[in-house]
């Protein structure tokens, strides 16, 4: 995939969609585009991460584990939602399982490249940190 290509899936995706173009064409320089089969687990729940990802095709699930060992869904996940950003950001182990349904195509940036992003680029550092706030709000 090219960086125009990028760039114009990055445009769709809600948590960069006040980003310039300046920032975008930081931003694509730092996105690894991974792919994934059907049933194949993203993360697990306790593992820790440097990395966020954003679906690009494909849907992901979002499992936990219950004490009594049972497991539930707690989200289906598609197009353009980011997921994993609550670990990214705050260091703590993952508290859920992410596993694609289908072969999914997904966006990944790592915390060391996005720090050095953020810290070249500190308004699209906020705009994105907002948005990352809003997503957890509406997880709740």
């Amino acid at each position: 995939m090219i960086a125009n290509e990028k760039i114009n899936i990055l445009k769709k995706i809600g948590i960069f969609e006040t980003l310039t173009a300046e920032e975008f064409s930081a931003l694509e320089k730092i996105v690894v585009i991974e792919e994934v089969q059907a049933n194949t687990v993203v993360f697990s729940e306790g593992d820790r991460s440097q990395h966020f990802y954003v679906i690009i095709q494909g849907t992901v699930k979002i499992l936990k584990y219950l004490p009594s060992t049972e497991m539930v869904e707690l989200s289906t996940l598609k197009q353009y939602t980011p997921f994993g950003e609550m670990s990214f950001l705050t260091g703590i182990a993952r508290t859920a399982m992410a596993k694609a349904v289908e072969p999914s195509l997904l966006f990944k940036i790592d915390k060391p490249n996005f720090e050095k992003f953020i810290g070249f680029h500190s308004q699209a550092g906020y705009k994105i940190m907002e948005q990352f706030l809003k997503i957890s709000i509406l997880r709740l």
